[in-house]
């Protein structure tokens, strides 16, 4: 007799038509023969699966149509089939393949499947409570200079070529219209503020901020650079920003190391 192991091996390599038959573990009689519910299994695997992709992907889903998108994804669901206990991140592959399967604007559908997969990944991150502003009021003035401010882990940076985030939101509204390329491309931020998946456009001059300062610059390092850059920000309005960032929610943790860190760069 078969192990439990064994069995279920077995019975998944079937549904999942990894290999052989399972048709010897199933009882004869009744209505359907055993490879017609075997088959019930499989489809019913396959379609979960399906979901899967739809609900992580909906602007995809709807960018392609239901016939095209059940085609790219029953595709990638047998090139790329589960392999964990969790479905979380089964859709890793799935932004490369839609690009190469897709036969509609390559380049958007990179992109806003790339995208969605970061809302995914952003939503499954984990977070620890952010920095308050009440954490900052009572620090005296001598210590600013020297602070480090640490970004959230479900924290991402994007730069798109396309107006991807617009159109997510369009088709999410049910207002879907055709986007053509952008002139100059945009950078993005995007975060989870508690359980709710945040984004918007940022300038340059504030995601070279930003970045810095996740690098481990120091406050007042992170002002000289982009105060004295030619499109950087203006002193004034580095408070106003630093605000914005704490009510966001992006900082995990504010620190004052003992020595300034050297050699920062921000990737482009």
């Amino acid at each position: 007799m078969s192990s439990l192991y064994e069995t279920q091996a077995k019975f998944y390599a079937s549904i999942t038509e990894e290999s052989g038959s399972a048709e010897d573990l199933i009882l004869d009689g009744g209505l359907l023969s055993p490879t017609g519910r075997l088959e019930i299994y499989s489809d019913a695997y396959k379609i979960r699966l399906l979901d899967v992709l739809a609900d992580t992907f909906s602007a995809i889903h709807t960018l392609l149509g239901d016939d095209d998108f059940e085609r790219v994804g029953l595709a990638y669901i047998e090139s790329y089939p589960s392999s964990s206990y969790t479905l979380a991140d089964f859709g890793h592959e799935f932004p490369s393949f839609a690009e190469s399967n897709s036969q509609q604007q390559t380049g958007l559908m990179r992109e806003m499947s790339e995208f969605e997969w970061d809302l995914h990944l952003l939503f499954t991150a984990q977070n620890p409570q952010p920095v308050k502003v009440e954490q900052l009021t009572n620090l005296d003035s001598a210590v600013w200079p020297e602070l480090r401010f640490s970004l959230i882990g479900a924290c991402h940076f994007v730069r798109f070529h396309w107006d991807v985030p617009n159109l997510w939101s369009a088709i999410r509204q049910e207002q879907y219209r055709p986007v053509e390329k952008l002139a100059e491309p945009q950078m993005w931020l995007l975060w989870r503020d508690g359980l709710e998946t945040r984004f918007r456009s940022i300038p340059d001059a504030e995601y070279r901020a930003l970045s810095l300062l996740d690098q481990g610059c120091s406050f007042a390092g992170m002002c000289e650079v982009v105060c004295a850059e030619e499109d950087g920000l203006e002193a004034e309005n580095i408070a106003g920003l630093l605000q914005r960032w704490i009510d966001d929610g992006l900082f995990a943790q504010i620190s004052r190391p003992e020595r300034e860190t050297e050699h920062l760069s921000v990737p482009l």
